[in-house]
């Protein structure tokens, strides 16, 4: 169980440093504005407190984005407000939510393993 708990540091760092890594290599393209839907639901509901109207018009509530990421885009909006501030806040609050996902896989793979979960693929492989 030691070599689990070791384990989790070096694989948050390594989420962590990816995932700030990929926008100086240019490997992906970091983009918070107007034309996304995530942006204008953070938007409208950092400045209404409704979720709604993801295209940027007039359409209503919508289940169109993630509920959770979204919040913490509009927390973002609200508390920065500057959209240079919010991108690099977002970016390192994606670094530590990608990192702590990297920390938890083995973890989770354990528990799946004890849980007999993981026998359907293990006991039954595709071929």
């Amino acid at each position: 169980m030691r070599a689990l708990r070791d384990i989790h540091r070096p694989l948050f760092v390594l989420g962590f440093a990816w995932t700030l890594l990929q926008f100086p290599l240019r490997i992906t393209a970091a983009q918070f504005g107007q034309q996304l839907e995530l942006f204008a639901v953070a938007t409208n509901l950092a400045t209404s407190g409704q979720f709604r109207d993801p295209f940027g018009v007039p359409t209503g509530p919508t289940a169109h984005v993630a509920p959770v990421y979204a919040a913490i885009l509009a927390v973002a909006i609200k508390l920065f407000r500057d959209p240079v501030t919010v991108t690099l806040a977002m970016m390192v609050v994606s670094a530590v939510l990608f990192g702590w996902a990297a920390s938890l896989l083995p973890a989770l793979s354990l528990r799946a393993n004890h849980s007999g979960s993981a026998e359907l693929f293990w006991r039954h492989p595709v071929g």
